[in-house]
């Protein structure tokens, strides 16, 4: 299971946390992560924390658009909620996305 969320340089949560208790993210990364062209999607740990900085976020939303036409609904879902992660996490300085893996 992972906990999406974002956070500041203090590890502060600046953001509602956002738990994939169903793996849906997890198992769609896994079935998508060697057929299709990601730059940092392969970098999440699902069994251990991922922190993204703002250049790494923005290669997190591309690699979400290739991903978002190979998705079902739910995994939609997640995946625009991902997005709207990304893009809070970019509005502001020394913010990152953080993904704690269980």
């Amino acid at each position: 299971m992972l906990t999406i969320y974002v956070e500041d340089f203090e590890h502060e949560i600046l953001s509602p946390v956002l738990s994939d208790n169903e793996c849906i993210f997890e198992l769609f990364i896994q079935k998508w992560i060697d057929a299709c062209p990601l730059n940092v999607v392969k970098y999440i740990d699902i069994y251990d924390d991922t922190t993204f900085n703002h250049k790494m976020v923005k290669d997190l939303l591309v690699d979400i658009d290739i991903l978002i036409p190979h998705a079902n609904e739910r995994e939609i879902q997640i995946l625009q909620q991902i997005k709207d992660l990304c893009f809070l996490t970019l509005s502001s300085e020394h913010q990152y996305l953080r993904f704690d893996g269980d």
